[in-house]
């Protein structure tokens, strides 16, 4: 089951990024277009909002392989709470937008097609970017190690208009002068933000594992009540960054939110002995990565809900779910 509120679209994984040495110069053409037509922009305030996090996760699973079987629980609790901070200036595009690289190659484009009108020459002409490894590969083995001739492969690459993979070659129409509405806010996380976090583990299992004397049994138990070390929540502070659509009330991130795990007490017992120590939490990768895309692009505040089957890559066969509850915030302070 897979319960979400509000129910939101989720965004397709971003395109391929040109190598530097030809990105570089089309982004360099589009900021120096952006900063002729922004001037004259007024400073804003810096804005500071905070992300709160909540996600529970409980679960059972059993396991079976000829001898030996086990059963286990996870209850999990986690709480985090970080601030982000904007300079104010609200942007044309969403640079954390999986279209952001081609749009800018797009404008990028359209530039240099007013550059070659205005000296009489041909709009540069479009590629993808197969095309444009076939055409570097070409300029490679017809260049050798001639650097003159490889620096002029390099600067006729750096004209061409990058085609997504089945894009148009038609020319881009013009639309340099078309106003966009600025609504995008660009938030960074801080060193010293005061950033929270707190993690409450309770996972217990017990088995039994065949032995020529019989079958041996065993229990064991994980737990964890507490936060992050200094260190830890100085790199919470600084790990995230998101971009606010203001028209929509909507966020988007690179790789979605995440949850760290701290450390905690493990303890098994065995043939009558009892062994412990402390040690760093197991995070369960399939609700770190149910998180991550839950959270790639969200409203301001929402809650989602899921029931991820357990599944296990090594031998015998395992049952179980993991009930996942998620409640998200980002307020202005």
């Amino acid at each position: 089951m897979n319960t979400e509120t509000p129910d939101d679209a989720h965004p397709e994984q971003a395109a391929q990024l040109l190598p530097w040495p030809v990105l570089l110069p089309l982004l360099v053409l589009v900021c120096l277009w952006g900063l002729a037509q922004n001037s004259g922009a007024t400073p804003t305030a810096e804005k500071r909002v905070r992300l709160t996090v909540e996600l529970s996760v409980e679960g059972q699973s059993a396991w079976q392989h000829a001898g030996d079987s086990s059963r286990s629980r996870t209850q999990r609790q986690y709480k985090l709470v970080t601030y982000l901070r904007s300079d104010g200036q609200l942007q044309e595009f969403n640079t954390k937008d999986p279209q952001y690289a081609q749009q800018m190659m797009d404008r990028a484009a359209q530039v240099q097609a007013r550059v070659a009108k205005a000296q009489g020459r041909q709009a540069p002409q479009a590629m993808t970017m197969q095309q444009m490894a076939e055409r570097a590969q070409q300029i490679k083995t017809s260049c050798g190690e001639n650097k003159d001739c490889l620096m002029r492969g390099a600067m006729e690459l750096s004209t061409v208009r990058v085609l997504p993979a089945g894009g148009n070659a038609a020319p881009l129409p013009d639309t340099l002068d078309t106003p966009l509405e600025p609504r995008y806010l660009s938030f960074h996380g801080f060193d010293g933000c005061g950033a929270q976090f707190h993690e409450v583990v309770n996972d217990q299992a017990e088995g039994q594992y065949a032995d020529v004397q019989g079958p041996v049994p065993w229990r064991s138990t994980s737990k964890a009540d507490g936060g992050l070390k200094p260190d830890a929540l100085r790199l919470l502070c600084l790990n995230h960054s998101l971009v606010l659509d203001t028209k929509t009330n909507t966020f988007m991130t690179d790789a979605g939110l995440f949850v760290p795990e701290t450390s905690g007490r493990h303890t098994r017992i065995e043939r009558g002995r009892t062994e412990a120590h402390e040690g760093d939490i197991q995070a369960i990768t399939s609700v770190g990565n149910w998180l991550a895309e839950r959270t790639r692009q969200a409203p301001r505040k929402g809650s989602a809900s899921i029931s991820l089957p357990v599944t296990s890559k090594g031998q015998g066969e395992v049952q179980g779910t993991l009930n996942l509850k998620l409640n998200w915030k980002l307020e202005d302070v």
